[in-house]
């Protein structure tokens, strides 16, 4: 690929021309009426989401509802916010544990009206039921800096696969030879939800399809404040989501609060997760199309129904009412595969990027082992070992790994960086676990060594990479402290790409794992876990098709 097309495929788009009103003629296709024709039971399982009155999330659990006014002097972490404390080294503590019991279990639903067997529900329903916190409590839920807001609380968006997980998985991890014929090694989604919910053209399956399902719906009241808690939770896609006629105002990226800034769109990779303010600029008896977009960005869909839609309905809205309304969302934003500039992503919170105690370059790539197409980092395509998981290796004093395990043994370093570059062809939404990363800079080619606002750089646990090409790569830039002791995975959150190995192990401080007392009942339990399955295993063989995670 050529560097014009590479540099024009990661620049923002332009306003104005070629909108996203595109898509609409398909509304009518999918949509014939917002009268649901499937029960929450047989479309989700069961549960609260898509449907009305809409849930309204109180200021904090067991505080005032949304329609009362918001006190942070009473709220259970008072009075450290996030503005006045770092929330890494002086996070409040309620003292409060909160428990949930989980079921997990295959069931029958239809989200988009196409009846699927064998499917994961969690307490019997999907999406899976809400859980609730408050910041300073063992689950943690970013408290609200913002007064009079109504919290609608998760919006959930994913792409929809009409084919089970295990046939997706074997699917990616074809061999060659198969791939050769034709075989794709990336699957195609079939549709696109937004709180488990959206329409399908029955006449485009041999499946039991039920025309109508149902989308999500919601309730806005004119003059009031909103906040929306998107999240993808899909597989693959990038999502893009809007609200026709409305701005989104952006105050948290993976629950770390920014300074607020208004764009007409988001755009959000596996995992990440983004809070928006929508001011209810409606009238009463109005209502909206809610978008969320997959199309573009080189992640397969079958091009039948990549715009996942739900209704927005103000105050004295007929609530099956079909909204007429059109999307301004410039359409070559669907092409460009990248989170929002860093420029506008500020932090609340100010921290600092120091000069790293370690710098790593990691070079990621596809191409083929032989037999099958794997992604590398520094030329090592990650494969768990069930029977020796590493933070066992660190607790009993082994530091000698497998090279598959692409373990990076940081030590006591107080500040890792990395340089990664991207010569692939896709996106890549990359994740570490323990550690909310400072993300010095994202753009193509070769990193030049400018970090952007070094005073205060966005935090994240999710960055989106842009593609790049074999010979023309793209960078990205992330500092972290070693301020967490463990094993943490530095991932791709792509399902596909996980499975074909894009993925490396962070050894962070091994001689506190082995040291303190804190590690040893959560290593207990994993020792207990580890020889139940080497009994397992000895009895059965477990058939391990992809990377182990």
């Amino acid at each position: 690929m050529a560097l014009v097309d590479l540099a024009s495929a990661f620049s923002p788009p332009a306003p104005g021309t070629g909108i996203a009103n595109l898509v609409d003629p398909v509304i009518d296709t999918l949509v014939g009426t917002l009268h649901n024709t499937l029960s929450q039971v047989e479309q989700n399982g069961g549960g609260i989401w898509g449907l009305l009155p809409s849930p309204q999330l109180p200021a904090w659990v067991g505080g005032p509802n949304a329609n009362q006014p918001y006190d942070g002097g009473h709220a259970p972490w008072a009075p450290i916010n996030t503005t006045n404390s770092n929330p890494y080294t002086s996070a409040p503590d309620t003292g409060k544990t909160r428990y949930y019991d989980f079921t997990i279990a295959e069931c029958t639903i239809a989200p988009d009206g196409v009846e699927l067997p064998n499917e994961v529900c969690i307490n019997g329903q999907f999406p899976g039921p809400m859980i609730e916190a408050n910041y300073g409590d063992w689950i943690e839920d970013g408290p609200t800096d913002y007064d009079n807001i109504t919290d609608l609380g998760p919006v959930m968006l994913n792409e929809w696969y009409h084919n089970n997980y295990s046939y997706l998985v074997h699917q990616v991890m074809a061999p060659n030879e198969e791939i050769a014929v034709g075989g794709p090694n990336a699957p195609s989604s079939q549709n696109n939800l937004i709180n488990g919910k959206m329409a399908y053209d029955c006449s485009k399956t041999t499946l039991p399809c039920t025309p109508n399902a149902g989308l999500s719906k919601f309730n806005f009241t004119s003059g009031a404040t909103h906040k929306l808690r998107l999240i993808n939770t899909g597989a693959a896609s990038i999502q893009k989501f809007s609200i026709d006629g409305h701005n989104l105002t952006v105050v948290a990226n993976d629950y770390v609060p920014i300074q607020p800034y208004t764009t007409d769109h988001v755009s959000l990779g596996i995992g990440q997760r983004a809070d928006v303010l929508v001011n209810g600029t409606g009238k009463p008896g109005e209502a909206y199309w809610m978008r969320s977009n997959i199309r573009g960005c080189g992640i397969n869909n079958d091009g039948i129904s990549p715009l996942a839609l739900a209704a927005i309905y103000y105050e004295g809205a007929p609530q099956d009412q079909k909204p007429n309304t059109t999307s301004s969302v410039n359409d070559a934003s669907q092409q460009y595969c990248a989170n929002d500039p860093l420029q506008q992503t500020i932090p609340v919170y100010e921290e600092n990027a120091p000069e790293p105690s370690v710098t790593e370059t990691i070079n990621m790539e596809l191409k083929s082992n032989g037999t099958h197409q794997l992604y590398y980092m520094n030329n090592i395509s990650f494969r768990a070992d069930y029977n020796n998981p590493v933070l066992q290796q660190v607790h009993e004093g082994n530091l000698t790994f497998d090279r598959v395990t692409a373990v990076h043994n940081y030590g006591t370093n107080a500040t890792v960086r990395l340089v990664v570059l991207n010569y692939d062809t896709q996106p890549h939404p990359m994740h570490l676990h323990g550690h909310n990363m400072q993300i010095l800079n994202v753009g193509f080619g070769p990193w030049d060594g400018t970090v952007v606002r070094q005073s205060n750089p966005q935090r994240r646990d999710v960055q989106l990479m842009p593609p790049g090409s074999p010979t023309n790569p793209t960078h990205m830039v992330v500092q972290w402290f070693q301020d967490n002791p463990g094993v943490w995975p530095f991932h791709c959150h792509i399902a596909w790409h996980l499975s074909a190995g894009l993925y490396f192990t962070v050894l962070e401080n091994p001689d506190a794992i082995q040291d303190d007392p804190k590690f040893r009942p959560t290593t207990r339990i994993g020792e207990q876990t580890c020889r139940g399955w080497d009994a397992f295993t000895r009895r059965v063989v477990v058939d391990q098709i992809d990377d182990g995670v």
